[in-house]
């Protein structure tokens, strides 16, 4: 099955699957920048290092995860959002499965660990 093959009801299911992936994986986000708040709160950090950690969010995982998901590629950010624990295998319908467990692959062999080696460094949106 191709992606242009899929049927309105399909799209409609990856389109909404894609959605709550970006909104998982933004709410994570954002829980890290709200420990920010909390460690100003608590005088751990003055207001300056606060704004700059408002920025860096701004520009880095949000920027990513608008850039991720703003274009019309639902499989591939359903994909990416399993691959990164924001969905499961179980939120797809079986109707989609076979086209997401063939997208997948290419993801699953990058984030296999060879033996003998170390897991693999989180990239800027897993931190």
């Amino acid at each position: 099955m191709h992606e242009t093959n899929l049927t309105k009801s399909q799209k409609k299911h990856l389109r909404e699957l894609a959605g709550r992936g970006y909104e998982a994986a933004l709410s994570n986000e954002l829980d890290r920048l709200q420990a920010k708040f909390s460690r100003w709160k608590r005088g751990e950090i003055d207001v300056w290092d606060l704004n700059d950690e408002i920025h860096r969010h701004h520009d880095g995982p949000s920027r990513d995860l608008y850039k991720l998901f703003s274009s019309r590629q639902y499989s591939w950010q359903v994909c990416w959002s399993i691959n990164n624990g924001h969905l499961s295998m179980a939120d797809v319908r079986p109707d989609c499965r076979a086209l997401i467990e063939r997208l997948l692959e290419p993801f699953e062999a990058e984030t296999q660990v060879p033996a003998g080696t170390t897991e693999p460094e989180p990239t800027d949106l897993e931190k």
